[in-house]
């Protein structure tokens, strides 16, 4: 696991390996295990989208600190939210150009441990954003159910989602999909 102290300024993501795009469903919260082997300090939290959606379109950041018993707990921070449309509507301005774009200016100080990544596709009235996905096997994430065949296992997901980041994460579920690959800088 790797220690992240004297890297100031360097760009890291919480996932093992990079997926391909997917949409992410409006209005659902989606966070992925982030495990930090020492403490670190972010200035920067932030995703890929791959193409624009609506004009009015957006992903919202969130980080989670763990409750305790592996599941996503207290907000830790939002960030704010990256305009995956043309019409800005992030704080984080793109012009409906796809790339990576990350909410700086944070001064996050994270102990070691595990949090909860991602956010949640908003603003959605017809077409959705597309968003680069990615796998997440670093920790496991539980479900009550058993797996089916080829039934991946990697975040927790919420419903309902439509404005800032629920504190703390609420009534979830299992995710069996995807989830957005989460940037993350050093400060």
């Amino acid at each position: 696991m790797p220690t992240f102290t004297s890297k100031t300024g360097a760009y890291f993501q919480g996932t093992i390996s990079v997926g391909t795009s997917a949409t992410l469903g409006n209005n659902t919260l989606r966070v992925s295990p982030l495990v930090l082997s020492s403490s670190c300090t972010l200035q920067g939290i932030g995703a890929e989208f791959t193409a624009a959606g609506d004009a009015a379109s957006l992903f919202q950041l969130a980080l989670y600190a763990d409750d305790g018993t592996g599941y996503p707990g207290a907000l830790v921070s939002a960030p704010g939210s990256i305009s995956t449309g043309s019409g800005n509507a992030g704080t984080v301005a793109t012009g409906g150009t796809p790339g990576v774009y990350l909410a700086t200016g944070l001064a996050v100080t994270l102990p070691a441990g595990l949090y909860w990544a991602g956010g949640a596709v908003q603003g959605v009235t017809v077409s959705q954003p597309t968003l680069r996905t990615g796998l997440f096997i670093s920790w496991p994430v539980s479900t009550a159910a058993q797996p089916t065949a080829n039934q991946v296992l990697n975040a927790y997901t919420q419903g309902s989602v439509s404005a800032a980041p629920p504190n703390p994460f609420q009534a979830f579920s299992t995710s069996t999909g995807v989830s957005a690959r989460i940037v993350f800088q050093l400060a």
